[in-house]
């Protein structure tokens, strides 16, 4: 985590790092600020595909508020799209759980 952050504080603009730090922080549940580092990583490069599956992970599991399915399966379908393979499996994921 301190790696994350020390690569934004010398570049404040790079998804990437967003990307992981947000990764981090909800490995080890602190998703309130793992939000806000995904969300700015999306900000930052919307056709970062791996930003879009967490995100849209976030979503999926209601850490929006309330479960949000029509976002999650917009932020994969663009990750796939992108070609994260990762984003395929979210999406067949929740196309098996909605037919149970």
């Amino acid at each position: 985590m301190a790696a994350y952050r020390q690569a934004i504080r010398h570049n404040p603009q790079s998804a990437h790092a967003f990307l992981g730090l947000g990764m981090t922080l909800k490995s080890i549940g602190q998703v309130d600020m793992a939000k806000k580092a995904l969300v700015k990583a999306v900000n930052l490069d919307e056709h970062l595909p791996s930003a879009l599956v967490h995100l849209g992970y976030l979503y999926a599991e209601g850490h929006f508020g309330q479960v949000d399915l029509i976002m999650a399966r917009r932020l994969f379908q663009k990750a796939s799209q992108l070609g994260d393979p990762f984003a395929s499996i979210a999406l067949l994921d929740m196309k098996s759980r909605s037919k149970l």
